[in-house]
C-alpha cells in the first residue's frame, strides 16, 4: 500500500505543475477524457488499465476530474504507443 500510496503522491506533483503550467483549471463537472500512454514497452490492455489506477485516481485529487465514478466520467479511449520517453498525455472534454 505505501509504494501505491508514494506513486499517486508523485502523479498528484506532477498533475497540479501541469495544471498550473498550461491554465487548466479545476472541474466539479462531468468528463470525457482520452489517455494516451507513451512507453519504452507495450503491455497488454488489461495491464495498462490497472497501472492507471493510481493516475486517474491522483486526477480526481487534483480535480482534474471530479470522480471517476461512471456517472462523472467516461473514458473515450486509452492507448499505448512505444516511446523511448515514458509519459502519460490526457485530454479532457468538459460535458
Amino acid at each position: 500500500w505505501s509504494e501505491k500510496s508514494r506513486l499517486k503522491g508523485q502523479y498528484r506533483i506532477l498533475i497540479r505543475n501541469q495544471m498550473r503550467l498550461n491554465k487548466i483549471k479545476e472541474t466539479e463537472s462531468k468528463c470525457k477524457i482520452i489517455i494516451n500512454c507513451y512507453v519504452t514497452r507495450l503491455m497488454d490492455l488489461d495491464n495498462v488499465i490497472s497501472g492507471l489506477k493510481q493516475f486517474i485516481d491522483a486526477l480526481c485529487t487534483e480535480n482534474f476530474i471530479w470522480d471517476d465514478a461512471p456517472a462523472w466520467l467516461e473514458i473515450k479511449q486509452i492507448k499505448q504507443f512505444k516511446s523511448k520517453e515514458a509519459k502519460i498525455v490526457v485530454s479532457r472534454l468538459i460535458l
